[in-house]
């Protein structure tokens, strides 16, 4: 029944769009879930077809009646979405232009198909090659999603994903470098990551590369965590190749054809999750032991701090898998879970309380921590910036249901099958479903992409079970059924790749051009501008109002005098009140205003009347400086 409800749903949000209904059709939804097409259905029906017809020909006697129905079934089915089928697919290939949305369809299958077969040959003469490849690839992929991160100062301008996205991250950085203190001065948008990056910038300097080579390399790390553990527990090197071009192609946006620096999320919301995965796989292999769970409890607690929406699902998936072992497993198992679970529980708090020590320890003013929740209520509870979740069939209703389909599997085991992989499908589950509250309050399909990476690597396994059973048996069970929907999606999106090969190519060449042949641009010669006139008041720090306000004052190396969140942070329209009264209030001598996307620049009209336009920049950069109060 499970099985029925789940392709059921599967198969709709596939072919189904209802009249009337918003038709999303992004890159995405087009490239792995083409809908108003036969040819899903056709290939739905094809691991069905084979496996019935093996079984078929190897089943018993008393079988084959029941066998043969259900193989006259399927094929009958198959022949019959054949026509449309073979039109469809006869109009993905006859555009010649490789930009076509169907050419890239028709890509992807050959390419998958090419796999599946590749895996068939003999794998004991193209093992050493298959390993060799394997690593070449994941250093390459690494390689490239290190390099969708780092940029140069001239790739800064006042487009949307950098006067926003890499803004929002990049203001409490500059400022706790400069010696602010987060939830003090300023309160934290995504987490208290800035606390963990600013020494090593007090170190090395605040620079555009040196900031985006951090996220670079931590993006790195949280994709190599999870390569090793794909290496690990998936088996066919051509799903593990899928997986690879899968897990590339949804890193930093790379299958979106735009370069966007949303660190928000890679890596900001994907490293501690990445590394606990690593770790659990761990503690799995090594005889699941104690320190690994305090261990994992840590990285939690650590992952907490640096961001709440990432770090309690880390932990909410390792105590979670350890209920539903419990409650699976047997007498001595419960007492060696429950001490695991308390374990995790005490290195989270251990982690935590060692965080807040040295936050207290080195922080200039009282930290207020009831502020650690306070853009989750903005957020989650009041709504604000809400993008509600389609009602009418979905993608994203495929990323729960292969979820649900892996607790199932999970809590379907028997005591004497209890192996590794349904472990970790139940982790990455839970932990998926822990990360999906960030696409349920911004339902676009660039976040669909983001937080389905858990959904994926699922499907990954899954796929390699169930390609094993049928190569081993031929017939394909109850829970191979269930694992079918997930091996078709993680499947038919490898070949994408291939496409964007070219694409990936030429934006990692203008990402390293932005580092190593710096250009002269609007932001650059601005932030000199800025840098001439403090010679004016070098004593007191200037307010800046512009686009990029967070790298303008990390370049300069200084804080705002103005407590509170950057421009870009400010929300609420009482934040953007708050910011011009403390304008006028603390009444900084220099004031420099560009205006820009995300801020309500007229706002600071009442409190720049105390000023007087002193110098305009070539690129629009006004500065304003405080009109001296004549002696009474």
């Amino acid at each position: 029944m499970f099985a029925a409800i789940f392709a059921t749903i599967f198969i709709h949000s596939l072919m189904v769009s209802p009249p009337g209904a918003p038709d999303p059709s992004p890159p995405l939804a087009d490239a792995i879930f083409q809908r108003r097409t036969y040819t899903w259905f056709v290939i739905l029906l094809l691991p069905f077809c084979y496996a019935a017809t093996k079984s078929f020909q190897r089943g018993s006697v008393a079988g084959r009646r029941h066998l043969l129905q259900l193989t006259a079934l399927g094929w009958a089915a198959l022949c019959a979405a054949m026509v449309p089928a073979v039109r469809a697919l006869a109009a993905w290939v006859l555009p010649v232009n490789i930009l076509n949305p169907s050419y890239l369809i028709a890509t992807a299958t050959a390419f998958a198909i090419f796999l599946i077969w590749i895996d068939r040959r003999d794998r004991s003469a193209a093992g050493a090659i298959s390993q060799q490849a394997w690593r070449t690839g994941i250093l390459i992929c690494a390689a490239v999603i290190f390099s969708y991160c780092v940029s140069g100062i001239s790739a800064l301008n006042d487009a949307t994903p950098w006067a926003t996205n890499f803004d929002a991250v990049a203001y409490s950085i500059s400022q706790v470098a400069a010696g602010k203190t987060l939830l003090a001065d300023l309160p934290a948008q995504y987490g208290l990551y800035a606390t963990f990056i600013a020494p090593i910038l007090r170190a090395t300097g605040f620079s555009i590369v040196t900031v985006t080579g951090i996220f670079g390399a931590l993006s790195a790390c949280a994709f190599l965590a999870l390569a090793y553990v794909a290496a690990r527990v998936v088996q066919s090197w051509a799903v593990k190749t899928v997986w690879l071009a899968t897990a590339l192609l949804l890193s930093n946006f790379v299958w979106a054809h735009f370069n966007d620096p949303y660190l928000q999320y890679f890596p900001l919301r994907t490293i501690f999750p990445a590394i606990s995965v690593l770790l659990f796989w761990r503690y799995l292999d090594q005889s699941s032991t104690a320190a690994y769970s305090a261990l994992i409890g840590a990285v939690s607690g650590f992952g907490i701090a640096w961001n709440v929406d990432s770090g309690i699902p880390c932990l909410g998936a390792f105590l979670g898998y350890v209920v539903l072992a419990t409650i699976s497993g047997d007498r001595a198992d419960r007492r060696r879970l429950a001490w695991h679970g308390l374990a995790s529980v005490m290195g989270a708090i251990i982690a935590i309380a060692m965080f807040v020590a040295y936050m207290e320890a080195t922080a200039n003013a009282t930290i207020h921590w009831s502020e650690v929740f306070h853009y989750q209520k903005l957020f989650y509870l009041n709504g604000a910036y809400t993008i509600l979740m389609p009602v009418y069939p979905h993608p994203w209703m495929a990323v729960i249901a292969t979820y649900v389909a892996c607790i199932v599997v999970f809590m379907a085991r028997t005591r004497s099958k209890t192996s590794l992989w349904r472990s970790l499908c139940l982790y990455l589950a839970i932990m998926g479903l822990g990360l999906f509250p960030y696409y349920q309050h911004r339902a676009h399909d660039l976040v669909l992409g983001a937080v389905a990476w858990p959904a994926l690597l699922c499907a990954a396994i899954l796929a390699d079970r169930l390609l094993g059973r049928i190569r081993r048996s031929g017939w394909m069970s109850i829970e191979g059924a269930v694992m079918a929907p997930p091996t078709i999606a993680a499947v038919i999106i490898g070949g994408y790749l291939v496409w964007l090969i070219p694409i990936i190519g030429l934006t990692v060449a203008k990402h390293w051009e932005t580092v190593l042949a710096p250009a002269q641009t609007p932001f650059t010669r601005n932030v000199d501008f800025i840098r001439t006139k403090m010679a004016i008041s070098p004593d007191r720090a200037p307010a800046i109002f512009a686009p990029n306000q967070a790298s303008i004052y990390g370049l300069l190396g200084i804080a705002s005098p103005i407590p509170g969140p950057g421009i870009i942070e400010s929300f609420e329209e009482t934040d953007k009140l708050r910011l011009a009264e403390r304008l006028k209030t603390i009444a900084p001598e220099l004031v420099f205003v560009r205006p820009g996307e995300g801020f309500d620049y007229a706002l600071l009209d009442s409190a720049l009347t105390a000023y007087r336009l002193q110098a305009t920049s070539e690129d629009g950069m006004k500065l304003y400086r405080l009109t001296p109060v004549a002696p009474r």
